[in-house]
């Protein structure tokens, strides 16, 4: 109401708020602790009027609640997917490698609840764009995948936006030759790990997703055990 800034979002490894104003950062503060674990963003309303708070994660879909400022308490209001078991659910972690051109490549590593993380196998699933960028969260698809063991990389490839201007420009001109190395030294990285299989290695992905699976393919056919090319441009 009054056009002053009382705090921004940001992406990082996780979605990170920041209030430079002194109340809100109070009211994130006891809604944090109330809901730990989560990413909770406060919509902001005018001066004693309720909230609306979005609380999610990586192993949660997202819950909508109510929060009162007066009363410092929160009512539950919508809940998405309320079938999904969050303690059932496969941690998403951050994680980074270096390229083979020393790039450091961010992304996030999904690995099955309650198996040891040794020699298992493993999906490759770069993100569409590919001007986007992989976010911690909730992923349907990913955790699909590791409730039948398997383990999942999602990586932000060279040109995946966020990171900055070097590693935006650093994908020009690159599509199916470095940007494709980042791929592949993921599965490297992983292997040297002791954490994936290389005999049982598959790629799959959507959109430039598709497309990094049919170069990955044609380019790299000793890699991989399958390829799912999803909606895939097949001819940049």
């Amino acid at each position: 109401d009054t056009g002053e800034i009382i705090g921004y979002f940001y992406e990082g490894a996780k979605p990170t708020v920041v209030w430079t104003d002194e109340k809100f950062a109070r009211f994130q503060k006891a809604i944090d602790a109330a809901l730990p674990g989560r990413y909770n963003r406060i919509s902001p309303a005018k001066e004693g009027q309720r909230m609306l708070v979005s609380s999610r994660s990586d192993r949660h879909p997202g819950t909508l609640y109510w929060f009162d400022p007066k009363t410092n308490s929160m009512e539950r209001i919508y809940e998405a997917m309320p079938w999904i078991k969050e303690d059932q659910m496969a941690e998403v972690k951050p994680v980074e490698y270096k390229a083979r051109d020393g790039l450091r490549i961010r992304g996030y590593l999904t690995l099955p609840k309650g198996r040891d993380a040794r020699n298992l196998p493993l999906i490759i699933n770069p993100h569409g764009g590919p001007w986007a960028r992989d976010t911690w969260g909730y992923d349907p698809d990913v955790q699909f995948l590791a409730n039948r063991g398997y383990a999942v990389l999602q990586m932000d490839y060279r040109i995946s936006t966020g990171y900055g201007r070097k590693h935006f420009e650093a994908g020009f001109k690159q599509l199916g030759l470095k940007m494709q190395d980042d791929k592949v030294d993921g599965l490297n990285w992983l292997v040297s790990q002791g954490i994936v299989d290389p005999k049982r290695v598959c790629i799959y992905g959507g959109s430039y997703g598709g497309y990094a699976v049919l170069i990955g393919l044609a380019r790299d056919p000793d890699l991989f055990r399958c390829g799912i090319n999803l909606v895939g441009v097949s001819d940049w």
